[in-house]
């Protein structure tokens, strides 16, 4: 049953949208209750680990885990999507990360709620978005 908690756990420490963490973890409670009657091989289908951890989703060789799908060893996973080689990912206060080229960082965008990578101002340190310039 701790097992359970902690993928839970983990699939809500993750940032992704609401009805994704309503799936992925009605997904492990349907698994685990499938699993406590002894179906542990249905229990797969839904994502519960029968008999221990396992991770969410399954990649072949040369791939990582990266939200419900899997990213190439050349790129890196930012809150479920993949950052091109070279791009970092940058955390977007009040916001999931964002993939931003080197030398930007997540800013706020002209809308309420929207992201966009920009070259950090000079108004509150390096990594302050006051006075940010090239927005992309």
């Amino acid at each position: 049953m701790s097992d359970l908690f902690d993928d839970i756990s983990r699939i809500i420490a993750r940032p992704m949208p609401r009805r994704q963490a309503f799936k992925l973890v009605g997904g492990a409670v349907g698994g685990a209750a499938l699993a406590s009657l002894g179906l542990g091989r249905v229990s797969r289908v839904f994502g519960a680990p029968a008999g221990g951890p396992q991770p969410l989703v399954t990649c072949k060789p040369g791939t990582t885990p990266c939200g419900t799908g899997c990213c190439p060893s050349s790129q890196t996973c930012c809150a479920g999507a993949c950052c091109a080689a070279g791009q970092n990912c940058s955390p977007c206060s009040g916001g999931s990360p964002k993939c931003c080229n080197p030398g930007t960082i997540c800013c706020p965008g002209p809308k309420a709620g929207k992201f966009t990578c920009c070259v950090p101002g000079g108004g509150g340190g390096s990594g302050s978005c006051t006075g940010a310039t090239k927005c992309t």
